[in-house]
């Protein structure tokens, strides 16, 4: 069940990844600068051209398909820096990283892992409501798998590739805001080959693996406005259009089916914090065979 998990944990460390991006590029923070009654000649001249957003989340997912039980859990964070150099077009790049750890019941076996790498790209303000972000980068991580209660035990390593492309709007009015988007992820994971070992023995040598998926994705976020805060409702689809595993001599001559259709509903907040916004997310998630897990995290952007 490696690449449901992969699958699950990269999802939200990329969303998390690409909203803080987004964020970091501050189209909204700069915006209202002319506004500032204490604005100075040189504000007035000068918006804010650089933003940093620190973003961090735990993501938590469980399943049994086909009766190939698993549950783990997941700590991820990104940091991203993000430069304005035109008033449409803002590059970012972002740093990721993660770790976790889990059971695989249907072995008797655990799955641990953590991870680095980056992310770069581009953020193109098409109008006043719509905006196109493209980001492209890797993740290296490490794994180390026991089954049969501990009996057996592996380590390897892995490299994730990561494209991610999404087209983003915003209806605003006195009181509240709608925010949606539609997009393309594709991710590419390959694992190396492995030496199991039992007792310190050399037991079996374990191919390399990996999966390939193609997903689309909607968002639709709904908030209203207050003073100080917004708070707000979020509802994401995923549809994986391609999906190419071989994880099957994990299991033997069986392998779970793909995984097409999953869903997140979660509620947020953004809050006025040092100048800056902090945000508060959790959300649950779901697939054609129900409960998938949850989330949850923080993030904070400042303009400057």
């Amino acid at each position: 069940m490696q690449s449901r998990i992969d699958q699950a944990v990269a999802t939200s460390l990329i969303d998390t990844t690409a909203m803080t991006a987004r964020d970091a590029a501050l189209f909204d923070l700069c915006q209202n600068y002319l506004g500032h009654a204490n604005a100075d000649a040189k504000a007035l001249r000068d918006p804010c051209e650089w933003g940093i957003s620190l973003g961090g989340g735990v993501r938590y997912v469980e399943g049994s398909p086909n009766g190939f039980g698993f549950d783990f859990t997941s700590v991820f964070g990104s940091l991203a820096i993000a430069h304005k150099i035109s008033p449409n077009l803002t590059v970012v790049a972002s740093l990721i990283a993660e770790h976790g750890n889990g059971d695989l019941d249907y072995n008797k076996g655990t799955l641990d892992n953590h991870g680095v790498g980056g992310l770069a790209g581009v953020i193109v303000k098409l109008n006043d409501t719509l905006d196109f972000s493209v980001l492209g980068g890797a993740e290296w991580l490490n794994y180390r798998t026991t089954r049969s209660g501990g009996t057996y035990r592996g380590e390897y390593d892995a490299m994730r590739y990561i494209v991610d492309a999404q087209l983003r709007g915003t209806l605003n009015s006195a009181n509240y805001f709608i925010e949606y988007g539609t997009g393309l992820r594709y991710i590419r994971q390959d694992n190396d080959a492995y030496q199991e070992d039992s007792g310190g023995i050399p037991f079996a040598s374990v191919p390399g693996s990996g999966f390939t998926v193609l997903t689309g994705l909607a968002d639709l976020k709904l908030g209203t406005k207050l003073p100080g805060i917004t708070p707000y409702v979020q509802a994401t689809g995923y549809v994986n259009f391609l999906e190419n595993t071989d994880f099957a001599a994990s299991f033997g001559t069986v392998a779970p089916e793909d995984q097409t259709l999953s869903g997140r509903l979660g509620i947020g907040a953004d809050i006025d914090f040092l100048a800056g916004r902090l945000s508060v997310v959790a959300g649950v998630f779901a697939d054609e065979d129900g409960f998938q897990g949850a989330d949850g995290g923080l993030k904070f952007s400042k303009a400057f």
